[in-house]
């Protein structure tokens, strides 16, 4: 008995819409199997030789119709889809030889494109066609026996499954493409947000710097103002004390120079007492000769008492001298210091000249009274050897001038305390000054320490830039790496995809071929 395999039946293309013809289902019926094979070709169907015969040529064989997407003859490779070929021995082998003698034996399957157009000749084509005719060839059913009888071909499935393959991958791609912009989009958001927050912390930052910044401005501006000010108040009261004591000096001037002119009165005076003696002394020659034993013990004693009242007068002169020199050593020292004064304060040379003028004279006036007080005491030992009375008046002359030399003491030693005292006034107001003047270099490195503190503000500003750029630089950096990585995730992973589904696919042709 024959080895006949059963065909599946044909609902699923009936279900589809697709008929059997009546001669194929007679076919069907009538499977013979071939005595040159161990087991029968049970697709082929037996029609009858009319049927086949369609030209002259009765020892051409059939060949299969190529399709407009393949208009080259398909080899055994594009049959197969690159898969390994069917045993040899098998419907499949026997009609892949059929199909190669076919196309050697006529050189091109091109002039055979549009020659099926009996039905028989399409029922008779071989069972592994390349393809099914498009619906251009006009054939009464659109498919060849194989097709109706047997469904879809292995090499179609295959081509389904190389579709399916890169509609995964392109599907694939498109996904990891898709959360590649998703996640540079939330990386972009991230990093704007970031860049936002740090923008805005240095505009906070910056405006407390220049907030700071304006109130010691501010602060510096004042301190200037008040400083400024109390220079102008100290030089007003500087101006205000130096016209005291010009004032005061031209009250002194005034008195020494009332003195002055009493004392010239006085002198004067005595000078006309000393005309009154001179004529009293020719009067009086005569009388000079009766008392000149009188007068030489007289003389005797009235010497020992002037050399006494000598000493007396030469303690006093020394004082005086002592006074003198302290005077003028203080006038020496106030002139330092008034000098000091004319470097300090412009403008009080006229007044400080005149004090000094002022206080020499009143040296000068107090050696024209020494000198005085010397030809006095001359003059009083002259008068003395003459005159007893002229003696006590000298005296009292001599009391007057001690009197007056020590009024004019007391007037320098007043001057000298008042010098002293507008010493002392400009040594604080110099005092003051230099506190001012340390109040603004105080300032002024309080500025400078702010604008220091400022400019480090700013530094730190540009390295914490820098700082962002270096980072934008790593996430950048981080970023190819994510996309290397991602897409050598993506290489690997469609590699074992497509291994997987290659692996599928033979599973799927074996499991069809078995």
């Amino acid at each position: 008995m024959a080895n006949v395999r059963h065909r599946p039946a044909a609902a699923p293309l009936r279900r589809c819409g697709f008929t059997l013809p009546q001669r194929a289902w007679e076919s069907r019926a009538r499977q013979v199997p071939d005595a040159s094979h161990s087991q029968a070709l049970e697709t082929e169907p037996a029609l009858p030789q009319t049927d086949l015969i369609t030209s002259g040529d009765e020892a051409e064989p059939p060949v299969p119709p190529a399709t407009l997407e393949s208009p080259t003859p398909a080899t055994a490779d594009d049959m197969s889809g690159g898969l390994p070929l069917p045993p040899e021995g098998s419907e499949v082998a026997e009609a892949a030889e059929a199909s190669d003698d076919t196309e050697a034996a006529r050189g091109s399957g091109e002039q055979l494109t549009h020659r099926p157009t009996d039905p028989a000749v399409a029922l008779a084509m071989p069972i592994y066609a390349p393809a099914p005719p498009q619906a251009h060839v006009p054939l009464p059913n659109g498919y060849n026996a194989y097709a109706l009888i047997n469904g879809e071909t292995p090499w179609s499935a295959v081509a389904v499954c190389r579709q399916q393959a890169e509609r995964l991958a392109k599907l694939e791609a498109e996904i990891l493409e898709e959360c590649r912009q998703k996640q540079e989009r939330l990386w972009q958001a991230e990093l704007a947000e970031v860049l936002d927050q740090r923008a805005h912390e240095w505009r906070e930052q910056r405006a407390q710097f220049e907030s700071q910044i304006s109130y010691q401005e501010q602060r510096y501006t004042s301190a200037l103002v008040s400083w400024r000010q109390s220079e102008v108040n100290s030089q007003r009261d500087a101006q205000l004390r130096h016209q005291a004591v010009s004032d005061r000096c031209l009250s002194i001037s005034e008195e020494l120079a009332e003195a002055r002119a009493s004392f010239a009165t006085e002198r004067f005076q005595l000078e006309q007492a000393g005309g009154q003696l001179q004529a009293e002394l020719a009067t009086s020659t005569n009388e000079a000769n009766a008392i000149k034993v009188e007068e030489r013990t007289m003389i005797s004693c009235m010497r020992r008492e002037l050399a006494a009242e000598a000493a007396s007068a030469a303690q006093v002169t020394e004082t005086a001298e002592n006074q003198r020199d302290a005077a003028v050593s203080e006038c020496k020292a106030a002139e330092a210091k008034l000098a000091k004064q004319h470097l300090d304060y412009r403008g009080n040379l006229d007044e400080l000249l005149l004090q000094r003028t002022s206080l020499e004279e009143s040296c000068q006036h107090a050696d024209h009274l020494q000198r005085l007080s010397r030809q006095r005491t001359s003059y009083e030992e002259e008068a003395a050897a003459k005159a007893i009375d002229e003696r006590h008046r000298a005296q009292a002359e001599l009391q007057a001038e001690n009197e007056e030399k020590e009024k004019l003491s007391a007037l320098v030693i007043g001057l000298t305390a008042e010098v002293a005292a507008a010493s002392k006034e400009m040594d604080v107001e110099r005092e003051t000054r230099r506190a001012f003047q340390q109040v603004a270099e105080d300032a002024q490195k309080l500025q400078a320490t702010f604008l220091a503190e400022a400019e480090a503000a700013r530094e730190v500003a540009e390295a914490t830039a820098l700082e962002v750029a270096e980072e934008r630089r790593h996430r950048a950096r981080d970023l190819h790496e994510y996309r290397q990585v991602l897409r050598h995730h993506q290489e690997q992973l469609s590699a074992e995809r497509q291994r997987q589904i290659f692996t599928e696919v033979l599973g799927a042709i074996d499991s069809a071929g078995d």
